[in-house]
């Protein structure tokens, strides 16, 4: 199935880094960017499985010169788009910014808080 996508499996031998060098790679682009992602918008430490999720995303949607400009997710997937997704970085909101949850202001009493502050991964 997978060779009808494009994807070839590769093994490699254990404690080889010679061999092991393209997914060192990868695996360190996500590892730094994550961390940059984190660090620059002042993200708690427990928020890590977030930022490695949001590097990943965004990632995914980069336009790669190697791959005739197109996207890791369209030629994985076959499609043009995201369909219905954002597709472009400008209609995203901050990653990391300060976000309030609104809850439902039937069921409170007047004096409590109308909406809790917490820092929210990418959407």
């Amino acid at each position: 199935m997978l060779l009808k996508i494009g994807i070839k499996r590769e093994l490699s031998c254990v404690h080889t880094p010679l061999q092991n060098g393209v997914f060192g790679r990868k695996h360190r682009h996500i590892v730094e960017m994550a961390l940059t992602l984190m660090i620059n918008n002042g993200v708690p430490k427990h928020l890590w499985v977030e930022a490695f999720t949001t590097a990943v995303y965004l990632i995914n949607r980069f336009l790669f010169s190697i791959m005739n400009m197109q996207y890791p997710f369209s030629s994985l997937f076959g499609h043009d788009t995201f369909q219905g997704e954002i597709t472009t970085l400008s209609e995203t909101s901050d990653w990391g910014g300060r976000h309030f949850l609104v809850g439902d202001h039937r069921r409170q009493e007047w004096h409590s808080r109308k909406a809790l502050s917490c820092h929210t991964p990418f959407q």
